[in-house]
């Protein structure tokens, strides 16, 4: 099974710009993983990184370097990372048909322990939840 990962066109554009805004060298890949835990499941993670390990697999897209782990990469096959650019939203986000969503009512997204117990133990103060469903 090939593993996919698709990068929207908007969401290269605003990383390109975000790259050559900061003058981040070109060896450095766009670096996409997965961190387990949050109320609402996966938390997804995008940083730049001149690095690579052993279990990394480095991915063209749309004009980048992608570099995503193993275990990470299993888990994004399928996945989106978009871009939003409008008046009610602004920001990268990810569309993954892997992703169970259990989400609470009361859960922010912020991945803190005991967020989603309803009591705001996690520290938070927002009430919406940030998965996007």
């Amino acid at each position: 099974m090939a593993e996919e990962i698709t990068i929207t066109p908007e969401a290269a554009v605003e990383i390109l710009r975000i790259k050559t805004e900061n003058k981040i060298p070109d060896v450095c890949s766009l670096r996409l993983g997965i961190k387990a835990g949050g109320c609402c499941g996966k938390s997804y993670f995008m940083a730049f990184d001149d690095k690579t390990g052993e279990t990394d697999r480095v991915l063209q897209l749309q004009g980048l370097s992608v570099a995503v782990d193993a275990a990470s990469l299993v888990q994004m096959n399928g996945a989106i990372l978009g871009f939003d650019n409008t008046p009610e939203s602004r920001g990268f986000y990810f569309t993954n048909p892997n992703d169970e969503h259990e989400c609470s009512d009361d859960a922010c997204g912020c991945g803190n322990e005991g967020c989603g117990s309803g009591d705001k133990s996690c520290g938070c103060n927002d009430e919406a939840c940030d998965c996007g469903h």
